[in-house]
């Protein structure tokens, strides 16, 4: 009964990790159509054209659409009707028509409309500004009004929300967007002879609904998909057909690269089930020798006699292994049903095909042929440290892993392809585990013997103990490897559980270090610190930190390597304090690389401080050649920049006024820009203006500016004198000014960059970059192998120094594309909820706790996590199994012995304690083995797969990590089921516990 429970509980470990693969890969398909939203996410055949130049009326097409989408889309469809920016009559407007309209829209006001006939065609209007159209032969009548809540009826051609007001001026719109009708029901307009002639757009749409599609369906779905949309264009080159299918393609590849990783639990519990066949096979030896004995008696054969071995190996391993895989298969169905797949189907795409029913039957093989050879070889003499076949064979499973990891990482496309990369994951449990056992196996015995020398002196139980396993050591080092390999093999499990659990907390870190990242929003084109001062975010909540951060592309300048690094500027003292900072990141401590990037004084742009009260500027100014314009350019508060056109100068002097602006009152006046005169965004080469400019001290308020320490760029000279006279030469194509020196004026940038980048640095570690056209001389004083938030090569520099060098020249070159918050655990949801509204709801933001949160709930990453937990709890549960089933054995293999013992004056008492501390000894060397065996198989896998617990690429790269608590619960809840299990097994046979007294020769 031990042996067949045994051997079925590792083949439904292996069962429910082939069952358990294809539901993950199931459910992140799943979110994969969830993911794509309305028009991704649906099957769609389109004709655009005008009828009137057909011979297919609508009837015709929708017949046939109808039918293409039936035979490949899993839900029924519906048609639409479009007609894009047409003029009817004085009326501009888009005029469509849906097929159940309610489905797809939210009402603001009015009512739905009714279905739309000849006779009245009733209308919502979905947004934009302009009359209703006016149809010959058809009264239209607008009802109500409301917005598309889905990109799924028009798709690209108009989406969600296109035709609110803040979008259309967000994206640049001057003008108001045409209105939007749109009717319930297609034929009506589609058939109507007045608009016979006009261009439209048909689409007949089926929407995916998440579960609808298996990853299993999609070779079938794309070939299907192939040859309708072939039938279709062979009926008319004006239909065309979008499927879904490669982006369910390439999430099932990329779940396919994640399932590939679970062979690595696979291979453990194939593992588990082979060593535990040689244990129960060496278990029953014993009593088939008995039997064999009893039977040649009898008068059996040898043939008889063999032939009771092969059946007797063969029908327990078959019978347990097929009850395994059935109560596997069961599990996963539960799993499954609970998950949201088909029960049935999974069970059939993970055991039922071809390669389920061949694993099925090579387990059945390999378990009795194991099994076989433990019951009919006789026990291995294990004497002198030999090389004989267990030897050889460790040395070429080591062999075989030093040619996998010769291979390199084994990332997701790798994965995903199989091939040798999938067998290696498979072999690599079994081949670690033959490794460590053939090590028991030869490293036991002399350590026996070592501890029998050093417990001469100790008492009569523990000297028995360590002689008895002594005495055998071929069946001491079966059940210590055996205790070894299920120990180690859980926890590895458990390590590498914990390892891609705590990779995901490291890469939402990463990707967002702070508690916030609040960024432009492109579609908006707002700044963080246009839309809120820094203050006013970090009165977002008490304690709330704010981190002004800036992010450019940048190209390093005469490598001709190809280089494009990411500059990122953030205040060097917060480097140590990011989340996303790990010690593996670089050879020095954070703390040291901030200290070498951090200014010694604060940084900062240097200008004369405006008076709150001041609300005009002005400044006499005149020029012997080209007249100029002349504008003020100005650091507002919040760390924006106003440039104000004061005026041109021309060859009679003049006092140049100009009002200032709200936003530029009380800040600070950074420079002059001396500039062509005519239009602001004049682009001509030709317009270029040379001369003198004599300009006299700039007033603003109770402030005389009178220029102590100014000097000329790009063009501009400054001659000296009084009033200040400046040498020009200036045209649109560069930025020419008259400013303050600055602090970063003639001093390289120190930055911390990527070793490819520090590779092509210059003499004194100097480098060139060059950023959007400004070239900005950097120092590297530090390395790093990555730095949050960057994917690829970078340089990072202190924000305050990559300001101030940026906006010196160019008043607006670095505006801060990021804002980092750190907040009190306390107060992150209100922080949250305060960025979803006015006037931050126009940025971007993203929380790390949501994109740890978005991690863990990844169906592959759940899969993954479960599966290890689980393979965890069943080695262990074997390693209590196979336990019991050794002191079983050795009950049943030494009643000689113990009976001697009973002889010569042992007690009950004395029998169990040299039982228990034999089994003690045995658990002992198996855990501190089975701990080597897990710390080595986890660096093993950790360092061949380069894989996310959501089956992405790492970023950061995996590091192990061990869940102490885990490990110690679970090994006290080992310890304490081994201690049940060994105190139940010896105290039933020995429950005299009559005191007596124990001569000496005991």
């Amino acid at each position: 009964m031990l042996v067949a429970l045994g051997l079925a509980a590792g083949a439904a470990t292996i069962a429910v990790v082939l069952v358990g693969s294809v539901v993950a890969r199931d459910r992140a398909a799943a979110r994969a159509v969830r993911a794509l939203g309305g028009a991704d996410g649906a099957f769609r055949v389109t004709w655009l054209g005008v009828p009137g130049q057909s011979d297919t009326d609508f009837r015709s097409l929708d017949r046939r659409a109808r039918g293409a989408l039936s035979a490949i889309a899993p839900e029924p469809s519906f048609s639409v009707l479009l007609y894009r920016e047409t003029r009817f009559g004085e009326a501009l407007a888009d005029l469509g028509a849906v097929d159940g309209l309610a489905r797809w829209v939210r009402l603001a006001s009015g009512r739905l409309p009714r279905k739309c006939t000849p006779i009245r065609c009733e209308v919502l209007q979905l947004g934009g500004v302009g009359r209703t159209p006016t149809l010959e032969g058809l009264p239209i009548s607008v009802v109500g009004t409301g917005r598309l809540t889905s990109e799924a009826p028009f798709g690209s051609l108009i989406v969600a929300g296109a035709y609110s007001a803040a979008r259309a001026q967000a994206i640049g719109y001057h003008a108001p967007s045409p209105p939007l009708f749109v009717a319930d029901g297609v034929e009506t307009l589609a058939r109507l002879p007045a608009l016979e002639s006009i261009y439209r757009s048909y689409a007949w749409v089926a929407p995916v609904r998440p579960g609808s599609i298996h990853p299993w369906q999609l070779h079938a779905l794309g070939v299907r998909s192939a040859r309708t949309d072939a039938a279709l264009h062979a009926a008319s080159p004006l239909f065309d057909l979008v499927t879904p299918i490669d982006e369910l393609q390439a999430a099932a590849d990329s779940s396919r690269a994640g399932a590939r990783r679970l062979l690595l639990i696979g291979g453990q519990a194939a593992a588990l089930l082979l060593a535990f066949a040689l244990l129960s096979g060496s278990a029953l030896r014993r009593d088939l020798e008995a039997a064999r004995r009893r039977l040649s008696w009898a008068g059996a054969t040898r043939a008889q006699v063999v032939g009771l071995t092969v059946v007797e190996a063969a029908v327990v391993a078959a019978v347990a292994t097929v009850i395994g895989f059935g109560i596997g298969a069961a599990a996963g169905a539960i799993v499954a049903d609970r998950a949201g797949s088909p029960p049935g189907a999974v069970l059939r795409h993970a055991l039922l095909t071809q390669g389920g029913v061949a694993l099925l039957g090579a387990t059945v093989a390999a378990t009795a042929l194991l099994t076989l050879l433990a019951l009919l070889v006789p026990g291995a003499r294990l004497g002198r440290l030999t090389v004989g076949p267990l030897e050889i064979g460790a040395l070429g499973a080591l062999a075989a892993v030093g040619v996998g990891f010769a291979r390199g990482r084994a990332g997701p496309e790798e994965l995903a392809a199989g091939g040798g990369t999938g067998a290696l994951l498979a072999l690599l449990p079994g081949l670690a585990a033959f490794v460590a056992a053939v090590l028991c196996a030869r490293g036991l015995p002399p350590l026996l013997r070592l501890a029998g020398r050093a417990t001469r002196r100790a008492g009569a139980p523990v000297r028995l103990a360590v002689l008895s396993l002594a005495r055998h050591p071929g069946r001491s080092a079966l059940a210590v490897a055996f205790l070894v390999v299920s120990s180690g093999l859980a926890a590895f499990a458990a390590t590498y559980r914990a390892t891609l659990s705590g990779n995901q907390a490291d890469e939402a870190a990463f990707a967002v270090p702070a508690d916030f990242v609040v960024a432009e929003d492109f579609s908006k084109l707002s700044y963080p610190l246009e839309v809120a001062s820094l203050a006013r975010y970090r009165a977002l909540a008490p304690g709330v930190a704010a981190l002004p951060v800036l992010r450019l592309p940048a190209d390093v300048e005469g490598t001709g390597q190809g280089i494009a690094p990411t500059v990122l500027g953030l205040p060097a003292a917060e480097l140590p304090k990011l989340r996303g900072w790990r010690s593996d990141f670089s050879s020095e401590s954070a703390a040291s690389l901030a200290a070498r990037i951090r200014p010694a004084r604060p940084v900062a742009l240097r200008g004369a401080r405006l008076p709150a009260s001041a609300r005009e500027l002005s400044l006499e100014a005149s020029v012997r050649g080209n007249a100029v314009a002349i504008f003020a350019n100005i650091q507002s508060e919040d760390g924006g920049f106003v440039e104000i056109r004061l005026g041109d100068a021309g060859r009679v002097a003049k006092i140049l006024r100009a009002r200032l602006p709200a936003e530029a009152r009380g800040g600070l006046l950074v420079g002059l820009r001396i500039g062509v005169t005519g239009p602001r965004n004049a682009d001509a080469f030709e317009n270029i203006g040379k001369g003198e400019l004599t300009v006299g001290p700039l007033t603003a308020g109770s402030l005389t500016v009178r220029y102590e320490g100014w000097f000329g760029v790009t063009g501009v000279r400054r001659l000296g004198g009084s009033p200040v006279r400046l040498r020009y030469l200036v045209s649109n194509q560069v930025f020419s000014r008259f400013r303050p020196a600055e602090p970063t004026d003639g001093k390289p940038v120190p930055a911390i960059v990527s070793p490819a980048v520090a590779e092509v640095a210059g003499q004194g570690g100097t480098l060139p970059v060059d950023l959007a056209g400004q070239q900005l001389l950097v120092r590297v004083v530090g390395t790093a192998e990555r730095v949050p938030s960057v994917d690829g090569d970078f340089v990072l520099m202190d924000e305050s120094w990559l300001s101030t060098a940026l906006n010196a020249d160019t008043p607006g070159a670095g505006p801060v594309q990021e804002i980092w918050l750190r907040t009190p655990a306390s107060d992150r949801a209100r922080v949250a909820s305060a960025l979803s509204r006015p006037p931050f709801d126009t940025l971007e933001h993203r929380s790390r706790v949501a994109v740890e949160a978005s991690l863990r709930r990844e169906p592959l990453a759940r899969g993954s996590l479960l599966t290890l937990a689980g393979a965890a709890l069943a080695a262990l549960a074997l390693a209590v199994g196979g336990l019991l089933l050794a002191l079983v054995n050795d009950l049943r293999d030494e009643r000689g012995e113990l009976l001697d013992l009973e002889i010569q004056g042992a007690t009950p008492g004395v029998l169990r304690r040299h039982l228990r501390l034999r089994a003690g000894i045995v658990v002992a060397a198996g855990v501190a083995g089975g701990l080597a065996l897990g710390a080595v198989l986890s660096v093993l896998v950790v360092d061949l797969v380069a894989l996310t617990a959501n089956a992405a690429l790492p970023q950061p790269p995996l590091r192990l990590y061990a869940d102490w608590a885990v490990l110690g619960i679970g090994a006290a809840a080992y310890l304490a089921a081994t201690a049940l299990v060994i105190g139940i097994a010896t105290w039933l046979p020995f429950r005299d516990t009559r005191p007596q007294a124990v001569p000496e020769a005991a």
